[in-house]
Protein backbone atom coordinates (compact mmCIF):
# COMPACT_ATOMS: atom_id res chain seq x y z
CA UNK A 1 0.00 0.00 0.00
CA UNK A 2 1.57 3.27 -1.13
CA UNK A 3 0.35 6.64 0.13
CA UNK A 4 0.56 9.76 -1.99
CA UNK A 5 -0.15 13.01 -0.22
CA UNK A 6 0.69 16.69 0.02
CA UNK A 7 0.88 18.52 3.37
CA UNK A 8 -0.02 22.20 3.78
CA UNK A 9 0.64 23.78 7.14
CA UNK A 10 1.41 27.06 8.82
CA UNK A 11 4.69 27.08 10.73
CA UNK A 12 4.04 27.74 14.42
CA UNK A 13 6.35 30.35 15.90
CA UNK A 14 4.30 31.35 18.95
CA UNK A 15 1.53 29.95 21.12
CA UNK A 16 -1.80 29.77 19.25
CA UNK A 17 -4.03 27.60 17.07
CA UNK A 18 -2.67 26.14 13.84
CA UNK A 19 -3.97 23.88 11.06
CA UNK A 20 -2.50 21.04 9.08
CA UNK A 21 -4.14 20.17 5.74
CA UNK A 22 -3.49 16.79 4.11
CA UNK A 23 -4.45 16.42 0.42
CA UNK A 24 -4.33 13.09 -1.43
CA UNK A 25 -2.84 12.83 -4.93
CA UNK A 26 -3.77 10.57 -7.85
CA UNK A 27 -5.90 7.59 -6.79
CA UNK A 28 -6.22 9.01 -3.28
CA UNK A 29 -8.08 12.25 -4.07
CA UNK A 30 -9.32 13.30 -0.65
CA UNK A 31 -8.37 15.87 1.93
CA UNK A 32 -8.58 16.42 5.63
CA UNK A 33 -7.71 19.28 7.98
CA UNK A 34 -6.43 18.94 11.51
CA UNK A 35 -6.34 21.82 14.01
CA UNK A 36 -3.99 21.88 16.97
CA UNK A 37 -3.22 24.37 19.71
CA UNK A 38 0.08 25.30 21.32
CA UNK A 39 -0.57 26.87 24.73
CA UNK A 40 1.59 29.32 26.65
CA UNK A 41 4.18 27.83 28.98
CA UNK A 42 3.22 28.26 32.65
CA UNK A 43 6.63 29.36 33.86
CA UNK A 44 8.85 31.95 32.24
CA UNK A 45 12.26 30.85 31.05
CA UNK A 46 15.25 32.46 32.74
CA UNK A 47 18.90 31.58 32.22
CA UNK A 48 22.20 33.27 32.84
CA UNK A 49 25.70 32.81 31.47
CA UNK A 50 27.87 29.89 32.59
CA UNK A 51 30.29 32.33 34.20
CA UNK A 52 27.51 33.90 36.29
CA UNK A 53 26.03 30.51 37.21
CA UNK A 54 29.44 29.26 38.31
CA UNK A 55 30.09 32.37 40.44
CA UNK A 56 26.66 32.13 42.11
CA UNK A 57 27.06 28.40 42.79
CA UNK A 58 30.54 28.93 44.28
CA UNK A 59 29.42 31.82 46.47
CA UNK A 60 31.48 34.78 47.70
CA UNK A 61 33.77 35.09 50.69
CA UNK A 62 33.00 37.80 53.24
CA UNK A 63 36.72 38.06 53.97
CA UNK A 64 37.40 39.21 50.38
CA UNK A 65 34.55 41.70 50.57
CA UNK A 66 35.66 43.19 53.88
CA UNK A 67 37.66 46.05 52.34
CA UNK A 68 36.22 46.42 48.84
CA UNK A 69 32.92 45.92 47.06
CA UNK A 70 32.32 43.50 44.19
CA UNK A 71 30.17 43.83 41.06
CA UNK A 72 28.51 40.86 39.38
CA UNK A 73 26.79 41.12 36.01
CA UNK A 74 23.88 38.65 36.07
CA UNK A 75 23.46 38.43 32.25
CA UNK A 76 19.90 37.14 32.67
CA UNK A 77 18.28 35.93 29.46
CA UNK A 78 14.50 35.68 29.35
CA UNK A 79 13.75 34.97 25.70
CA UNK A 80 13.12 38.61 24.86
CA UNK A 81 10.75 39.30 27.76
CA UNK A 82 11.14 42.46 29.83
CA UNK A 83 12.49 41.96 33.31
CA UNK A 84 12.94 43.97 36.49
CA UNK A 85 15.21 43.31 39.47
CA UNK A 86 14.55 43.89 43.17
CA UNK A 87 16.57 43.08 46.28
CA UNK A 88 14.50 41.18 48.87
CA UNK A 89 14.76 41.81 52.62
CA UNK A 90 15.90 44.68 54.86
CA UNK A 91 19.26 43.06 55.58
CA UNK A 92 19.88 42.48 51.89
CA UNK A 93 18.98 46.06 50.91
CA UNK A 94 21.64 47.32 53.31
CA UNK A 95 24.41 45.26 51.66
CA UNK A 96 23.33 44.71 48.06
CA UNK A 97 22.18 46.93 45.20
CA UNK A 98 21.03 45.89 41.75
CA UNK A 99 20.77 48.08 38.64
CA UNK A 100 18.07 48.00 35.96
CA UNK A 101 20.54 46.16 33.73
CA UNK A 102 21.14 43.42 36.31
CA UNK A 103 24.50 44.49 37.74
CA UNK A 104 24.65 43.45 41.39
CA UNK A 105 26.95 45.28 43.79
CA UNK A 106 27.99 43.51 46.98
CA UNK A 107 29.02 46.36 49.27
CA UNK A 108 32.25 46.25 51.24
CA UNK A 109 31.90 44.85 54.72
CA UNK A 110 28.95 42.62 53.75
CA UNK A 111 28.04 40.06 56.41
CA UNK A 112 27.83 36.30 55.87
CA UNK A 113 24.44 35.02 54.78
CA UNK A 114 22.09 34.26 51.91
CA UNK A 115 20.80 37.28 50.01
CA UNK A 116 17.99 37.16 47.46
CA UNK A 117 17.20 39.11 44.31
CA UNK A 118 13.77 38.76 42.74
CA UNK A 119 13.57 38.90 38.94
CA UNK A 120 10.08 39.78 37.72
CA UNK A 121 9.53 38.64 34.13
CA UNK A 122 6.69 39.99 31.97
CA UNK A 123 4.72 37.52 29.89
CA UNK A 124 5.14 37.17 26.13
CA UNK A 125 3.30 35.39 23.33
CA UNK A 126 4.93 32.12 24.40
CA UNK A 127 4.86 32.13 28.20
CA UNK A 128 3.01 33.60 31.14
CA UNK A 129 4.46 36.23 33.48
CA UNK A 130 6.26 35.13 36.61
CA UNK A 131 9.06 35.66 39.07
CA UNK A 132 12.32 33.89 39.76
CA UNK A 133 14.62 34.30 42.75
CA UNK A 134 18.40 34.41 42.53
CA UNK A 135 20.30 33.49 45.70
CA UNK A 136 23.66 35.04 46.49
CA UNK A 137 25.62 33.25 49.20
CA UNK A 138 28.29 35.07 51.19
CA UNK A 139 30.40 32.65 53.25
Amino acid sequence: LEFRRVLFRSKPTTAGTYTLKIVGIGEYMDETTISYTITKANKPVMTYSKKTAKALAKGFKAKQLKKKSKKIKLNVKTGGAKKTYKVKGKKAKKWITVSKKGVVTLKKGIKKGVYKIRVKIKGTKNFKKGTKTIKIVVK
